[in-house]
């Protein structure tokens, strides 16, 4: 699927981490996806905590393995909710670990209509903060305005909550 022109495919593996209707996931059921997908040659694949039951050493082995299953050839990337209060430590295992790609929301606002309870995504301006305090890594500044300056950036879109 990689191409040279302007399109990129990207994968989501949802509830990666664990099904509201099944319980717990195989890791290496997942793992064995994440490489198949690398295989058939997807641009990036996206491991999902579809309703915010992960914890961090569960995000960082998944990252990892995933991460090996594809050589290092295919990003990794992550989606996490924050229904325990563990999105952050999640994202900051994810990317102790390889992930390079962060699903996040302003404000953490979102959720997940097929799971009870399960709250927004991690916040944007949060993951910003693990960026500027503890690594350089989350965000190219190149890639958005958001990158460059969050909080100007948020407070043009009318949502002022970096200062929270």
């Amino acid at each position: 699927m990689r191409s040279p022109g302007w399109w990129r495919a990207s994968l989501t593996i949802s509830v990666a981490f664990g099904c509201p209707f099944e319980g717990p996931v195989d890791e290496g059921r997942v793992v064995e996806w994440v490489r198949r997908a690398a295989e058939v040659g997807f641009d990036e694949i996206v491991l999902a905590d579809t309703i915010g039951i992960a914890d961090p050493r569960q995000v960082g082995r998944l990252v990892r393995r995933s991460r090996e299953a594809t050589e290092g050839r295919v990003p990794i990337g992550v989606h996490l909710h924050n229904t325990r209060n563990t999105g952050l430590a999640n994202a900051y295992a994810a990317l102790e670990n390889g992930a390079t790609t962060f699903d996040a929301s302003v404000g953490g606002l979102g959720g997940c209509p097929f799971a009870p309870n399960a709250t927004g995504n991690i916040a944007t301006e949060d993951l910003v903060y693990i960026r500027r305090t503890l690594t350089e890594r989350v965000f190219s500044r190149r890639r958005t305005p958001a990158g460059r300056q969050p909080a100007a950036h948020v407070r043009r879109c009318g949502v002022d909550i970096i200062g929270r």
